[in-house]
């Protein structure tokens, strides 16, 4: 089976107790991000900064709309484009804030919230190509989906988000067109 490839995590424990990592589910990360930037958002007196600001907060508010969620962890059929082209304009505008000499926002913290909305993206890409296979999709239609799954993951490395979202939109495009029709 084709499985697409996560990104390597690390960790050094002090002791050999069973412990957990835990991710949130999508959904979950993605208000977990709004509300963070919610309350960034209070602290920046900036004009220009807060604009830029409340436009990717209405744009995480905008993915975060029940009706586009099947549950927390996967989208909707007709419910992921727009999902994905609201995070990549939430991309946009923290990656605007990151190149601007002027911004008063440490670009360290912009990243933050860059990384955080790829892995979302890329998570929800992941899982719509976990469930084709699940449902028995076509091995060359799944090949196709994860090829473009790594195609944003290069993006992400060459600093290139937008096209890093752009490219996990159509992973989870391919993947649900390589699921079988039930």
């Amino acid at each position: 089976p084709i499985t697409p490839p996560d990104p390597i995590r690390s960790a050094n424990v002090s002791s050999l107790s069973p412990f957990v990592i835990a991710l949130e589910p999508p959904q979950a990360a993605l208000q977990s991000a709004l509300d963070s930037l919610r309350a960034l958002r209070q602290s920046v007196t900036d004009e220009r900064d807060a604009l830029r600001l409340d436009q990717a907060a209405r744009s995480l508010a905008a993915a975060l709309d029940p009706s586009l969620w099947l549950d927390p962890a996967r989208l909707q059929t007709g419910g992921g484009q727009p999902v994905f082209e609201q995070t990549k304009n939430a991309v946009k505008r923290f990656d605007e804030l990151a190149s601007d000499s002027r911004a008063t926002i440490p670009a360290a913290t912009l990243r933050f919230y860059i990384a955080r909305l790829l892995e979302v993206d890329r998570r929800l890409a992941a899982a719509a190509i976990t469930d084709a296979q699940s449902a028995g999709a076509s091995q060359p239609q799944l090949a196709r989906a994860v090829a473009t799954l790594t195609e944003g993951d290069a993006d992400v490395t060459r600093n290139k988000f937008e096209e890093a979202v752009a490219d996990y939109a159509a992973a989870w495009g391919l993947a649900l067109k390589a699921a079988p029709v039930r």
